[in-house]
Formats: C-alpha cells, structure tokens, sequence
C-alpha cells in the first residue's frame, strides 16, 4: 500500500520561521523545508496505531523488484529525540553533502544530496561502508578517493555518489517524487521505499 502524503503521522508541527532558518543553514530543498512544516516526519508506529490509517494508504499492486526498508522520516524539533533531524545531522559524517531525512531499521540513512550535479536527489547510504570511520578524510583515504581532500564541495558530492563507489542508493529525482510514489507499507504496516519508476541512473 502506497503512503498519502500529507497525513497525520508526523509529528508536532514546527515553528515555520525556525524550519526556514535551518534551511538557510544547512541547504536543503524548499520541498523538504515545506515537509518538515507541513508534516514534520512520518512515524510508522503511530500510522499503525491509528484506526483511521486506511485514509491515507493507497491499495496498490505489490510492487516488485527490491525493496528499502524504511522505519522512520525524522521530525525537526518535536521532542522525539531518536527521531531529531538536527540530532542526526550533527552525527552526520556527510553533513556537508548530505541531509539525513530518515533512516532504516539496520541504521542506514536516507538522504537528500545537497550539493554537485545530483543536488536534490533521495537516496540511502549504506551505513557499514563508514561505520568505523571517524571523520570524512578517513573514508576518503579507506576508500581511497583520489583528490577528494582538494576538491571543491560539489565535486566531493559527486565522487560520493558515484555508482562505482556502491555508497549511495538512490529513489527518486527529488523529495515531491519520493513522497508522491515511493513510500509503501506491507500488511503489517511496516514502512518500505520502492524506487520512483523510471528513475534516471545516469
């Protein structure tokens, strides 16, 4: 079943100045700021508690092909603390080319690209490739990037989503693709991403 957006299953709404401040900070899409002040996250576990749910899930074939695990989209300021988009940034070892927006059940998070040729595009990062790295530099040496410590921002962004580096996997083009047709949940309401169909791998 395919997740209506917008529902009620985000969180308390935010103060709009705020989200917009943090936008200027940190560089996301104007679709994300506008999730995050219309939405404010999706949780899976208070869509399953709700009687009502079946209002906002589309009956869909199953789709086929792999799929994502998706157990979260984080909230920004609403008290969850698990769930705090600004708390998984501030942890986030791609902070300046990446914005965490969600994560897995195994940890691996989703992610608009902020800068390079990809900028606005959803993908997962596969959290055990930099799971033991302290910082940037020491992926880049493991992974041995050659020049990525003297390339410009965009251009590290790019190396980083490169498909022969197996780091990211993307979903949709941008945030109102990955809502409008990526987002489903099985029998048991249990969240998954399936790739916006058609998606451009070049």
């Amino acid at each position: 079943m395919q997740v209506r957006f917008p529902n009620p299953f985000g969180l308390a709404m935010p103060d709009t100045q705020a989200v917009r401040d943090y936008q200027a900070e940190q560089g996301f899409s104007d679709a994300y700021a506008q999730f995050l002040s219309a939405q404010n996250g999706l949780d899976f576990t208070r869509l399953q508690a709700d009687p009502d749910r079946g209002a906002y899930l589309l009956e869909d074939d199953e789709p086929q092909g792999t799929h994502a695990d998706l157990r979260v989209l984080h909230h920004f300021r609403a008290g969850s603390e698990h769930y705090d988009v600004e708390a998984h940034q501030r942890d986030n070892l791609f902070a300046s080319h990446f914005m965490v927006i969600g994560h897995d059940h195994g940890g691996n998070p989703f992610v608009e690209v902020l800068r390079g040729s990809l900028r606005g595009r959803i993908g997962s990062l596969d959290h055990e490739m930099f799971a033991g790295c302290d910082d940037l530099q020491e992926f880049s040496e493991e992974m041995e990037l050659d020049g990525f410590a003297d390339a410009e921002a965009g251009e590290q962004a790019d190396m980083l989503c490169d498909p022969d580096l197996g780091l990211i996997w993307f979903h949709a083009d941008n945030l109102e693709l990955f809502l409008q047709q990526c987002i489903h949940c099985d029998q048991d309401y249990a969240g998954f991403v399936v790739d916006q169909p058609g998606l451009d791998e070049d």
